[in-house]
């Protein structure tokens, strides 16, 4: 999942934020949840702003992990 958006970006093709709820969601389900982490957290710096499906999805992805209560991705 990682590498096809770094493809897209390198590629400079068009990405919506639906891509990147995709990418997020398919990497939390094969237990990636770091990386869905910093694809998450480099939303803004691409300049999007994270929606509350965004939110829900990575919300989702690290309860199922137990990683919610660490703090870990740094939501903001």
């Amino acid at each position: 999942m990682s590498e096809t958006l770094h493809t897209m970006i390198a590629w400079n093709h068009l990405r919506s934020i639906y891509t990147y709820q995709e990418i997020i969601k398919g990497l939390c389900k094969n237990e990636k949840q770091f990386e869905a982490c910093c694809v998450f957290n480099n939303l803004k710096e691409r300049g999007y702003a994270p929606d509350r499906v965004i939110y829900t999805t990575m919300i989702h992805g690290l309860c199922e992990m137990g990683w919610f209560g660490r703090g870990s991705c740094g939501l903001r």
